[in-house]
């Protein structure tokens, strides 16, 4: 088995994960069987203050004397997560296709139904500027470079990309994730 993955599609996929967790090497120290389940990861939901299952907690243990783990602690989230953020990656979609069109920004995330602060909006945004060349470098190490496109729009530019790279996926993020396993945030 290669290593921790940090993405999981459903429940199902992350039982398997957990049948073999004996089996992966720990992403720290590269020990084998020493990774044990320790816990759920929780995150709010995009709008109030309700908490929702974001993915569960993965622990190199070095409690054991047969087992001198790292003590590192990892997170393997479900694919419909963001790291550190209370959107999900089905509403970063809707929003990015919105601000891709031409809408404002603020009227993109009302549009996906999300209620933030302006500051939330723009930083949200501005975390996705910053990432578009690691995102872009992994879709063309992975796919290949996506068809041209006219227009000079950086943002619609990475949507075209994601789209050509997961043709008929409804949440392409999600696939992203799932793919590369790395987090697009």
């Amino acid at each position: 088995m290669e290593g921790l993955p940090r993405f999981y599609q459903d429940e199902e996929s992350f039982a398997f994960i957990h049948q073999r967790l004996q089996l992966i090497p720990c992403p720290r120290c590269g020990l084998v069987s020493a990774l044990i389940l320790n816990g759920l990861v929780w995150g709010y939901c995009q709008n109030g203050s309700t908490r929702r299952k974001k993915g569960h907690r993965i622990l190199c243990n070095c409690r054991r004397v047969r087992s001198p783990g790292c003590g590192g602690s990892f997170a393997v989230l479900l694919c419909e997560s963001l790291p550190r953020l209370s959107i999900d990656t089905a509403s970063l979609w809707k929003i990015l296709g919105g601000v891709a069109r031409g809408s404002s920004i603020g009227r993109s995330f009302d549009h996906a139904g999300i209620a933030c602060s302006v500051r939330t909006q723009y930083r949200t945004l501005r975390r996705f500027r910053n990432q578009q060349a690691n995102i872009r470098g992994q879709l063309q190490y992975y796919f290949g470079l996506p068809p041209p496109l006219s227009g000079a729009d950086p943002i619609a530019q990475t949507i075209a990309h994601l789209q050509h790279a997961f043709p008929g996926s409804a949440n392409p993020i999600a696939a992203f994730h799932l793919h590369a396993q790395t987090a697009f945030l």
